[in-house]
């Protein structure tokens, strides 16, 4: 199998009052590190030697400064704090794709560049990323609306000085799928993330599960490695997160839209699962290729014993038009094809 269920596994996002959504986790040996009780500012751990002052880098406005300003004002945040450990490393190595004397809009670079990370999947490269994009957000404030007085005699910040500026985005549209199913007498809600440990290689993604009598989701999830998912042995967890991977890549502005997971639930109002419970959707084995083609002969049967243009798919759907069914009927006919003719993956 290529799930693993983790109840301590935590969200890549989280969101407060306001709606606006933070990373939650700190990087350590390129690893991310959650600890929901961090406070965002942790005391100064930089000798005073290695710190740059404000004085230093005052007038420099991140959104319209070259490079080499760029570091000097990221080395002023870092040395702050430590909440502000990007890797050096990682901003030299987009050194060369800056002009040395020309400015940029290095808020707006980064901001794009960890959104662009996030889109492919590539979670280990975002985190590392949205470092630096969250220093371009904090030192643009601060360029903007001036916190001189906040400064020590020497030029350096003191204490808070960064509370509540730590926010970069919106992730709430960051879900591959949220989609409500029911099995049995019961229904659910299902969210698919890409996990933390996913890269573009090596896409991860993690499912949470929630009840219809209740707002809140499981404890736990589902972590699923993509490229291990066997088609023809699965659980239907597999297949749901599988698929809300494989539609994404069909989507360029997947963040953008309301994932319905559309290939599974293709497939699920068919009644060919036959799931009955959350213990079957979560644990019971099934051959994706056996699946459709049971799916595909319900759905002929269905449009040949019924002649109106809405056809009625029984207690698990409600009525869909003969046309849209057709277009079902293709996505089956190129998954059987390609599991029944071609033994890779789809």
């Amino acid at each position: 199998m290529s799930v693993v269920f983790d109840l301590n596994r935590t969200s890549m996002w989280v969101t407060n009052n306001e709606g606006c959504g933070r990373l939650n986790y700190d990087v350590k040996d390129n690893n991310a590190v959650f600890n929901d009780a961090k406070s965002t500012n942790e005391e100064d751990s930089f000798a005073p030697q290695d710190k740059i002052s404000y004085f230093d880098i005052k007038g420099i406005d991140v959104t319209n400064c070259n490079f080499s300003d760029f570091c000097k004002v990221a080395k002023f945040a870092k040395t702050s704090f430590s909440a502000f450990d990007y890797d050096e490393s990682l901003l030299n190595s987009y050194k060369n794709i800056f002009e040395e004397n020309e400015n940029s809009n290095f808020f707006q670079y980064f901001d794009e560049e960890r959104l662009s990370c996030a889109n492919r999947g590539d979670m280990h490269l975002y985190y590392a990323v949205q470092k630096i994009a969250q220093v371009a957000q904090n030192m643009m404030r601060i360029y903007q609306d001036g916190f001189e007085g906040n400064l020590t005699d020497n030029g350096y910040f003191i204490k808070d000085v960064f509370t509540d500026l730590s926010c970069t985005g919106f992730y709430g549209n960051y879900r591959l799928a949220d989609c409500c199913y029911r099995f049995g007498q019961d229904s659910y809600e299902l969210v698919v993330e890409f996990d933390r440990d996913s890269t573009k290689e090596k896409p991860v993604v993690n499912v949470s599960i929630g009840t219809s009598l209740s707002d809140k989701m499981l404890p736990g999830r589902y972590v699923v490695d993509i490229n291990s998912v066997d088609l023809k042995n699965a659980t239907p967890l597999e297949l749901f997160a599988y698929y809300a991977y494989m539609d994404s890549l069909k989507n360029d502005k997947w963040y953008q839209s309301y994932n319905q997971n559309q290939t599974f639930t293709e497939l699920f109002l068919s009644g060919a699962f036959e799931i009955e419970s959350l213990s079957e959707f979560t644990d019971k084995q099934v051959n994706l290729l056996e699946v459709t083609q049971k799916a595909k002969e319900i759905l002929l049967d269905k449009l040949d014993s019924e002649k109106g243009e809405d056809i009625n798919l029984g207690e698990i759907g409600k009525s869909y038009s003969r046309d849209l069914l057709k277009k079902w009927l293709m996505t089956y006919d190129e998954i059987i094809f390609s599991l029944g003719e071609d033994e890779s993956q789809i």
